[in-house]
């Protein structure tokens, strides 16, 4: 008889796991301590990497400005900006999303205040109109 409730503990163990995880990802701290890296990869394109691997960023730097592909977590924005700062004097000036994942759409609205033009698939565009509802 035990079975069960050993069972039922722990699910409630791990639904409070994956709670207390999604409560961090709000946190005002989020991501402070994370320091994002930016590598040349050939001529004016770049890769911003972040630790632990994920949502990897590219960045083109053009004579218009520089292109980005994919704006990471929101917390990061600034640290984004700041790395494609070390390699180009240039604006951020336009943003290709390749999907909806956090890590690779989450800057795409303190992009937009800075005035960054966001490129994207229709869906894509559709299914933050319907979160931000």
């Amino acid at each position: 008889m035990g079975t069960p409730h050993k069972f039922i503990r722990v699910i409630m163990f791990t639904g409070s796991l994956l709670c207390a995880g999604t409560f961090a990802l709000g946190q005002p701290g989020f991501m402070a301590g994370v320091d994002l890296t930016i590598e040349h990869v050939a001529g004016n394109v770049y890769m911003v990497q972040r630790p632990g691997g994920g949502g990897n960023i590219g960045a083109f730097a053009g004579p218009d400005g520089v292109l980005l592909v994919d704006s990471l977590f929101a917390p990061l924005s600034d640290k984004l900006v700041a790395a494609v700062k070390e390699v180009t004097d240039s604006e951020i000036r336009f943003l290709i999303n390749t999907h909806i994942h956090g890590d690779h759409v989450g800057g795409n609205e303190n992009l937009a205040e800075m005035g960054v033009l966001i490129f994207a698939h229709d869906n894509t565009r559709l299914r933050f109109l319907e979160e931000k509802s």
